[in-house]
Formats: C-alpha cells, sequence, structure tokens
C-alpha cells in the first residue's frame, strides 16, 4: 500500500515535493473544516462523480472528461468494473485538503489521490485545466491497475499479494496520463543523467517516493512501452500471478530481468541525450550558483539593495516550511540569508504557496500570497520594518496567485478562482477598496505582470488554438478596453512573461527548443 510519500492506504500524485513534508495524523490535532458541504452525485455510464454546489461550469467539463478517460483505459486494460468507480471531485485544492476520505493531513503538494481499499478517487481543481486532466488520468490509472491485480490474482485463487514497485506503479500512472513523455518529464532524466544521478533500478530505492521517482519511473516504462509495445505495461500486470519477485514478473513478460532491465535502459538514455551535451550551454557556464546546494529556492527577485548590490528574494525551505528569504554579500564580501517572512508559525501567514504564485519586491514593498484560515490572503510587507502594513482577503475567492503592482503602487492585479472554479484575473484598487473582473471565460489565466507604467498586463493562457493541446501562451491585456491580444505563439509552451523595467520587452519561459529556457522578446 504505498503513496507518492508512502501513506497507508492510498495512491497519490504530488505536484512536486520542494521539501520533506510529511502528511501524517499527529496525537491530539485535528483537521480543521471550515464549512459543510451539500454533496450531489452525477452519474455517467460509469462512474458518480460526487460534487457540491458551485462548480456547475466546472462539472460540464469534468464528466466527459472523466467517462471518457474510463472508457480509454478500459480498452487499454481490457477491463470493466464489476461497480461503478466514485470519484470525489473538489472545487478547490483547500476543500480537498479538508477531505474526510483520509485520516491524514494533505500538504500542498498533492495533486490528487486514489483510495487503495475502497477505490475512490480524489482530485481537486486548481484552475489549469491541463494539470486537472493529467491528474485525472493519473488517478484513473491507479484504479484501474489496483482493479486488474484484483482480478488477475483472484481468477488464480491468490488472495494475499504484493504490489508492484512504487516506481513501476507512478511511472506507469504519469507514462499513461502524459503520453507522450513531455518536456518537463525529459528535462528531469536528461539533468539527472548528465549530472551522475540517474540511478540504476536495483537502487531506485534510494530515491523512493521522490519526484525524481516519478520521472525516471515514467521513462522506464516508456522504454518498456516503445520496445516490446505498450500492451507489455499492462501484460506485466497479468503475469503478476506467476512470481513473487517483480524481477521474475518481467523476464516472463518482456525476457528481461531488473538488472538487464536496468542496464538497457540506461544505454538508451545515453544515446539519446549524450548528443545534446555537444551544442548545450550549462547554467554553471553563464552563472554564479547563489544558493546553497541540495537547498530549495524558488520565484527568486532580484533588486538592489542601498549600497547598489544585488539582492535576492525567494522562497525558500527551513525547517520544513516555507518562508520568503532575502539573500546577498554582506560588507565583508560573504554571502547571507534570513527569513523575512516566515510561513507555518501563525494563523495569518499559516503557509505561503510554492509554486503557483510568484511574489515581486518593489522598493521596500514586498507582495506575496500566504494562506489564512481557508482562503488566501495578498500581503503587503515592509521589508525595513519587516512587518504587513495592508493585507486583502476576499470571500468569493479561493485560490490567489500571482499578485503584480502597478508602476505607481495603487493597484493589484492577480490571479484567482472564484466559487464556481473558474481561474480569472482580477484587479484591485488600494485606495477605494474596489475589486474588478478583467476576464470572464473557460480558459485559465496566470502568471500576470504588471507594466511599469501602463495599464497593461502580460499572463500566460491555454486559450487559443493550442491550448487544447495542453499548451500555454503568452498575451497582452489592455485594461482600459479589456482587448486580449496573443505575444507568442505555435506549438510550444510559454509561460511566466516578466517585463523590463522600461517597459519596452520582456522575458519569458519557453520549451520551444525541447527544454524550458529564458528567452527575450524584443
Amino acid at each position: 500500500m504505498t503513496t507518492r510519500r508512502v501513506l497507508a492506504g492510498i495512491f497519490s500524485i504530488l505536484i512536486t515535493i520542494p521539501v520533506v513534508s510529511w502528511a501524517q495524523y499527529p496525537f491530539g490535532k485535528n483537521k480543521v473544516v471550515y464549512q459543510n458541504r451539500d454533496w450531489k452525485v452525477l452519474k455517467t455510464e460509469h462512474v458518480d462523480i460526487y460534487h457540491y454546489p458551485g462548480d456547475a461550469n466546472l462539472i460540464v467539463y469534468v464528466a466527459p472528461l472523466v467517462e471518457e478517460t474510463y472508457l480509454e483505459f478500459s480498452e487499454l486494460f481490457d477491463l470493466e468494473f464489476d461497480n461503478r468507480v466514485p470519484f470525489v471531485f473538489y472545487n478547490s485544492h483547500y476543500d480537498f485538503q479538508e477531505t474526510n476520505i483520509l485520516p491524514y493531513l494533505i500538504s500542498e503538494y498533492t495533486g490528487g489521490f486514489t483510495d487503495l481499499m475502497k477505490g475512490r478517487i480524489a482530485v481537486p481543481f486548481t484552475g489549469q485545466y491541463a494539470t486537472f486532466r493529467h491528474v485525472v488520468r493519473h488517478e484513473m490509472v491507479h484504479a484501474f491497475m489496483l482493479e486488474k491485480l484484483q482480478r488477475v490474482m483472484k481468477s488464480m485463487g491468490k488472495y494475499t499479494y504484493s504490489h508492484p514497485p512504487l516506481w513501476f506503479t507512478e511511472g506507469m500512472a504519469e507514462y499513461f496520463a502524459n503520453t507522450p513523455q513531455n518536456t518537463q518529464g525529459n528535462m528531469f532524466i536528461r539533468d539527472a543523467l548528465f549530472h551522475d544521478r540517474l540511478i540504476g533500478l536495483e537502487e531506485i530505492w534510494r530515491i523512493e517516493g521522490s519526484f525524481m521517482m516519478y520521472k525516471q519511473g515514467e521513462a522506464v516504462v516508456e522504454y518498456i512501452a516503445t520496445n516490446f509495445g505498450k500492451e507489455s505495461v499492462v501484460q506485466i500486470l497479468e503475469n503478476w500471478w506467476t512470481a513473487q519477485d517483480f524481477s521474475f514478473v518481467l523476464e516472463n513478460t518482456i525476457h528481461m530481468n531488473i538488472a538487464e532491465l536496468s542496464e538497457s535502459f540506461l544505454k538508451q538514455m545515453k544515446r539519446r541525450y549524450y548528443p545534446a551535451v555537444l551544442s548545450a550551454t550549462f547554467a554553471s557556464d553563464i552563472g554564479e550558483q547563489l544558493t546553497r546546494p541540495h537547498s530549495f529556492h524558488n520565484q527568486g527577485v532580484a533588486t538592489f539593495d542601498a549600497r547598489g548590490k544585488i539582492e535576492i528574494h525567494a522562497l525558500c525551505a527551513q525547517d520544513g516550511v516555507l518562508n520568503v528569504c532575502r539573500m546577498g554579500i554582506d560588507n565583508k564580501d560573504r554571502p547571507y540569508e534570513k527569513a523575512v517572512v516566515k510561513g507555518g508559525r501563525s494563523s495569518a501567514v499559516e503557509s505561503i504557496p510554492a509554486f503557483r504564485s510568484k511574489i515581486e519586491v518593489h522598493g521596500d514593498t514586498l507582495l506575496f500570497v500566504a494562506k489564512s484560515e481557508s482562503r488566501d490572503r495578498i500581503y503587503l510587507w515592509n521589508l525595513r520594518k519587516n512587518k504587513a502594513f495592508a493585507h486583502f482577503k476576499f470571500n468569493n475567492l479561493s485560490l490567489i496567485a500571482s499578485p503584480t503592482l502597478s508602476g505607481d503602487r495603487r493597484r493589484i492585479v492577480f490571479s484567482a478562482i472564484d466559487a464556481d472554479g473558474k481561474m480569472d484575473l482580477y484587479r484591485y484598487h488600494i485606495g477605494a477598496k474596489r475589486l474588478d473582473r478583467l476576464t470572464d471565460d473557460g480558459f485559465s489565466e496566470e502568471d500576470p505582470d504588471y507594466h511599469p507604467y501602463e495599464e497593461t498586463i502580460l499572463f500566460t493562457s491555454d486559450r487559443g488554438s493550442y491550448g487544447q493541446r495542453d499548451r500555454t501562451h503568452i498575451y497582452r491585456l489592455d485594461i482600459d478596453t479589456g482587448e486580449i491580444t496573443p505575444t507568442e505563439g505555435g506549438r510550444h509552451a510559454d509561460s511566466d512573461p516578466d517585463w523590463s523595467p522600461d517597459g519596452r520587452t520582456f522575458l519569458f519561459v519557453s520549451d520551444r527548443e525541447g527544454t524550458f529556457n529564458v528567452y527575450h522578446n524584443r
């Protein structure tokens, strides 16, 4: 019985894992449930979808996605469930964290789970349709895998058995949910190979439960499917009764034991990625590492301090929680790092999101998002006095991400999910205390960045012809007219726009050359 961090009784998919954050259930503590749900059941042909009011628009998207995924995997696994599959849908991740399906506390990094005992699938909506689709497919693979193993072993009169190793179960779920392997997976494997961190399958226990284990497991399953056919991955489950050792089951299916598969896989990865070394530019070739090795820092923002030296503010992991840290060089040319906002120490800043929200620094003002009770707040933090001087909370908005401040510091634009589960852009007038909704559609809108002196923002969205193919591009919004125009496009994925100080150009991230890199739009 496994999870991404080996929680008893569930299979789960984590968004990623920057810090060790065990979702254990401490003695004497209970989950906080802020409001009761009026649960409804929507029945498709094969799935019972449990949902609650407020998601009328989302359920129109969720129902066909879940049913189509069921039909696809039913054919793939050659399997029909005897009972209907229970699928529990949450409008937001904060609602998902209140679930009583599991007694465990659920961290921000858990994207969904499949209950091993009762086969319930639980998935929250985070505003990103591509991510939601991926998690639904990932968890549905787990449900089919569990049912397949149970049927196979029962037909052979075997009622006690172990499950496949975690790297295989999660790798299979990632592969079938993500075929073909995406840019992120390729980047993880290539980077691990280049830095001698791609380990043999006999020693994969060393990275058990890590995000790297998921990506390496996905790559190994892709190797099996490519060389022996996609049906061979399912055949491994059908042959589960033939041996108690996974290596023997592999040999009975693809005629390779675990050692042979590991050696062949590593050779193939070298053939695939080593040619890229000839023309690759490594980060160390053009820059200097500013953070400690094996530490976690994210959403960095570079500014200049009073001495004219570069100072960086970023999210950092310390003592098992996320803080906002300041890094730089002191008067004796020694590097320093100090937490300026500490998360997880009060009800005001219960937690700081690690990945879904950027931070901004304007002079002595830090702009960031933190969870408080059942909702997010936007904070304006005085870095000189080291305390908040304003915060904003909106009762009809749950998840808030990436607030960005206007040049005159009078308005804030941010991305948020409303009560219906829709992700849109909003503008808040600080002085007038007025909230404007800037977009209202069925697309995701993320990563807004305010122009330095115009009422214009750049943002990332999945709208357009390639949005349905899990591609995001960068768009420009004229706030006064409401006109939205694309600035980048094509088959690649673009995100994270950032205006230059003069507002004439911007930086962005794209995978147009096969890996995510920073580009300059002139």
